[in-house]
């Protein structure tokens, strides 16, 4: 590749991330009433969690099947359960790996 076409590469992609991270703070710039972006912001953590989560409990292989790992999707499930009655970390992972290890144990 020569090189007149990795500095233009260079910096087409060096406006477009100047772009997209200066975008807010133009955009945003004398805007009084930021409740609507801190409302979308408060889900990130929990929907980047779930995501996390769902595909290492879900996919096998890289297809969506539970297959011979169900243990540990009904370990998550319980898991999950037991998070929303208790909000707490450390239960829903001492839970978790309790019905994991139980279920394996039984499923062997």
């Amino acid at each position: 590749m020569s090189p007149w076409i990795v500095w233009c590469v260079i910096l087409v992609v060096g406006l477009g991330t100047f772009t997209l991270r200066s975008v807010f703070i133009f955009v945003l710039d004398g805007a009084a009433d930021l409740s609507i972006l801190k409302r979308i912001l408060y889900f990130v953590p929990p929907v980047v969690m779930a995501a996390l989560v769902s595909s290492s409990l879900l996919l096998r292989d890289d297809l969506l099947v539970p297959g011979p790992g169900l243990q540990r999707l009904m370990a998550g499930l319980i898991a999950g359960l037991i998070a929303w009655k208790t909000r707490n970390i450390l239960a829903t992972i001492v839970g978790g790996m309790a019905i994991m290890w139980t279920l394996g144990y039984l499923m062997n």
